[in-house]
């Protein structure tokens, strides 16, 4: 029997534990930007021991503002900082997957997929490498507004 698996940012999963666990919920994990940057390793920990129930997990990647295929190396290389840091947290959690946003807007490429591909792959690549080290898939999310086609 599949459980129900649901979408938690997480910051709200200590408000929400005693419900999750007694419903014995599978979960999607986002993680914000700001959750980044006040996360440590102990709370990550502490999440994975209080999730008894033994949940099969994914984790939501930040997408605010950040762009796995810009053209800018600085922006770019600040996504893979983001990223990076959700593949450390995912060594503990132990997720099934990782979703990440493509980032692709037709507008700001001028529809140069091309231009975006180059650039993105510079991102992926590394990640996917370590991802499946870990043995974590990554699956890229495509909104049907940004979609790749011309």
């Amino acid at each position: 029997m599949q459980r129900p698996h649901v979408h938690v940012p997480f910051d709200k999963i200590q408000e929400h534990i005693d419900f999750i666990i007694k419903s014995s919920l599978d979960l999607e994990i986002y993680f914000s930007s700001v959750n980044l940057d006040n996360v440590s390793h102990k709370k990550i920990t502490a999440l994975s021991k209080m999730l008894t129930h033994s949940p099969s997990l994914s984790i939501h990647a930040p997408f605010i503002d950040l762009s796995p295929g810009a053209v800018d190396s600085k922006v770019r290389r600040a996504t893979l900082e983001r990223f990076s840091h959700v593949l450390d947290i995912s060594e503990v959690l132990k997720p099934k997957a990782i979703v990440f946003h493509s980032g692709y807007e037709k507008w700001k490429y001028a529809l140069n997929i091309d231009l975006w591909l180059e650039k993105s792959l510079k991102t992926w690549r590394p990640l996917n490498t370590r991802a499946a080290a870990m043995g974590v898939k990554i699956a890229i999310e495509i909104y049907s507004k940004t979609s790749l086609k011309t």
